[in-house]
């Protein structure tokens, strides 16, 4: 992930340390979210063609 280095080189330990820490739970959670709306989006879609 570009955005991983872009903190890492702008700012300094600490306060990457701190970025990462507050963000990561944020995009794991998206990333489930995705993955469940696609999973719901492909039952409609089954549901719709059967």
């Amino acid at each position: 992930m570009i955005w991983k280095a872009v903190v890492v080189s702008r700012y300094e330990r600490k306060i990457s340390e701190h970025v990462f820490a507050t963000v990561m739970p944020l995009v794991v959670l998206s990333s489930a979210l995705d993955k469940e709306q696609e999973s719901v989006a492909f039952r409609l879609h089954k549901n719709v063609i059967l």
